[in-house]
């Protein structure tokens, strides 16, 4: 490989990394938001006064009325009723999911750095 090429390789590596970096923060982001959601609703009981999102950032103050049973979006705006067991199955198999990936993911960063670092090492020899 010739020096213009190799520069054009570790400019790639660098965008490469950069955007593997950026998926793997947004997956860490789900992952909190899955433990926290799971947390809550291990304390989910009947009468628990709580704060129930209305859109653009806008809250009301609640009473459960139901703590056996949640609503979980399907995607769409479309919403299903599940029990509480249920939903936190289908949140655990996500986290599961999510874990893979973000550990995929972090090979992946380590294998472009590695070959980022070797062309560095080889442009400066």
């Amino acid at each position: 490989m010739n020096k213009e090429e190799k520069m054009i390789r570790i400019q790639a590596l660098e965008q490469q990394a950069a955007e593997v970096q950026l998926r793997m923060e947004e997956i860490s982001r789900a992952v909190a938001e899955n433990q926290l959601t799971l947390a809550a609703l291990e304390e989910l009981e009947k009468n628990a006064r709580t704060f129930s999102a209305i859109g653009s950032g806008v809250y009301v103050k609640t009473r459960v009325d139901d703590a056996e049973n949640v609503l979980m979006s399907l995607g769409e705006d479309v919403l299903a009723e599940y029990p509480v067991g249920k939903v936190k199955e289908k949140l655990k198999q996500a986290q599961e999911k999510l874990e893979e990936d973000l550990r995929q993911l972090s090979a992946l960063y380590s294998r472009i750095r590695e070959e980022y670092s070797e062309l560095l090492r080889e442009e400066g020899a």
